[in-house]
């Protein structure tokens, strides 16, 4: 029997009664034969597209809100910092925020905390699909954290000019 291999074609089954056991067979359209192979198809080796949008949204001292669009295949991603820098090669040193993040429509907003005031971070995203390719480094995204403000701002600032002298003092008896 002459038999090719094709992978990758999907059949979608909309009449299929959820809990009820349902058989489907296979055949070839020209001599009716039944392949039943063992056979599985070849592994997914290939990664999620690379996250393109990775931004800053916005800036506190102690945090950064980041988003960026999910990307096709990648069923979660990675987000990790560092202090001055985040390459390829410094991934796996990287701080992790989470390696866990699900995405949870076209736009994924994380918020990173626990940062130090008016310290410069770099972050970046990674993708991973079902199959554990991960995908190449996302664009970086750097800034500093805001300085912590200890100044009260509710009151005027101290009075730091003397009064003129007294030149006009008389003494009465």
């Amino acid at each position: 029997m002459k038999s090719s291999r094709l992978w990758g074609t999907i059949f979608v089954i909309t009449a299929a009664i959820l809990g009820a056991m349902t058989f489907f067979s296979c055949t070839d359209s020209i001599d009716g034969t039944t392949d039943t192979s063992d056979e599985n198809p070849p592994a997914d080796t290939i990664p999620p597209a690379s996250v393109t949008d990775l931004s800053i949204d916005e800036v506190g001292d102690t945090f950064c809100v980041l988003s960026w669009s999910a990307v096709d295949d990648a069923q979660r991603f990675s987000l990790r910092f560092a202090r001055d820098t985040l390459t390829e090669q410094l991934w796996n040193s990287a701080t992790v925020f989470s390696d866990d993040i699900l995405p949870g429509g076209d736009r994924i907003t994380a918020s990173v905390g626990g940062l130090e005031p008016g310290v410069f971070y770099c972050f970046g995203v990674k993708g991973c699909d079902t199959a554990g390719n991960w995908s190449a480094l996302s664009n970086v995204v750097c800034c500093s954290t805001l300085t912590a403000d200890t100044t009260d701002t509710s009151s005027p600032p101290p009075d730091t000019v003397p009064p003129p002298a007294i030149t006009d003092l008389n003494i009465i008896e």
